[in-house]
């Protein structure tokens, strides 16, 4: 129900709501500038596996700071909406920084200690089972960047890009990678939403994915798959420069650049309300089973409970009580 219809959904909030890709938006514009140039300035002695990670863990903590305080933002900006005001980017951000920010930084400690640990691993029998070029996480593992000769752009795209590896292990290792993505999604909703500290909002949100987890489940894949294919343009178009199919050209690095950044952010943006639209459906069910307890009645299925939709008329987000 909602995990399919996500690709829909979310298209007709954009639509109506434009404005809520921006967070995310100038958040890759800032990250992907800041790599490259870090790429370029910072020479970093990654000799050894053991080398890489101190700098391994700032990468992803920069990352998934600058992702999480966009995510705030958008969901800052649901909450708006829900209470039918015009959706503001610098009150979102006030709000995020002074009210959420506190709560989310443990959630994104781990997250990022976890991604980079699962990064680390994935590294490590990956190289084990081959010795072709291998992807752009498993680069920042061994250094293997080949930065020191890079001379434009491209390659430091190519570098960010990382290779097209469809294997079982590395599929398998992308799945923990987007499930440790979207249950700190799922965190951020119930610390914006219901002013829960860290600990109470992680907790909600694995009740929230257990209560319906197939519906989770149908989620995760719509958007993996959107994924898949958003991505397969500049995977074919790295593929014909590597393989000297086509010329590289400044005009069409400029156009890959811009289409990355928005195709980046269009998936996070997807991610995170699909996440948020589940949050909402969940806290509406809690809300109900409740109130069907306190009069000595069995509560619904969640199933049963209309998933709560952005473009309705009624405030969802209403505090409790």
């Amino acid at each position: 129900m909602l995990g399919r219809n996500i690709i829909d959904s979310s298209f007709r909030v954009f639509l109506a709501y434009p404005k809520l890709i921006l967070p995310i938006f100038f958040a890759w514009i800032v990250f992907l500038i800041s790599l490259i140039g870090s790429l370029f300035l910072i020479k970093w002695d990654l000799s050894k596996p053991g080398d890489i990670i101190y700098p391994l863990f700032i990468y992803y903590f920069f990352f998934a700071l600058l992702i999480s305080v966009a995510c705030s933002m958008l969901l800052e900006m649901i909450e708006q909406i829900e209470n039918k005001e015009n959706p503001s980017f610098f009150k979102s951000l006030k709000i995020t920084l002074s009210e959420n920010l506190n709560d989310m930084i443990p959630i994104i400690f781990v997250w990022s200690v976890l991604w980079a640990g699962i990064t680390f691993v994935e590294s490590i029998f990956s190289r084990e089972k081959r010795r072709t070029p291998y992807s752009r996480d498993e680069a920042l593992i061994y250094g293997d960047t080949g930065l020191q000769e890079v001379d434009d752009v491209t390659k430091a795209l190519e570098f960010f890009n990382g290779n097209f590896n469809l294997s079982l292990g590395a599929i398998f290792f992308e799945i923990l990678k987007r499930g440790l993505r979207m249950m700190a999604m799922m965190s951020f909703c119930a610390i914006a939403w219901d002013n829960l500290g860290y600990y109470d909002a992680v907790k909600k949100a694995f009740r929230a994915v257990h209560s319906e987890f197939s519906e989770f489940a149908s989620g995760f894949l719509t958007t993996g798959i959107v994924l898949l294919f958003i991505f397969l343009p500049p995977f074919m178009a790295f593929w014909m420069w590597s393989s000297g199919y086509a010329e590289i050209r400044l005009r069409n690095v400029v156009f890959l650049i811009i289409y990355v950044i928005c195709a980046l952010s269009y998936a996070i943006y997807m991610e995170q309300l699909f996440m948020a639209q589940f949050y909402m459906w969940y806290r509406k069910w809690e809300e109900i089973a409740k109130k069907s307890l306190e009069i000595g009645r069995e509560p619904p299925a969640m199933e049963d409970i209309p998933v709560p939709s952005i473009l309705d008329r009624f405030n969802d987000l209403k505090k409790n009580g």
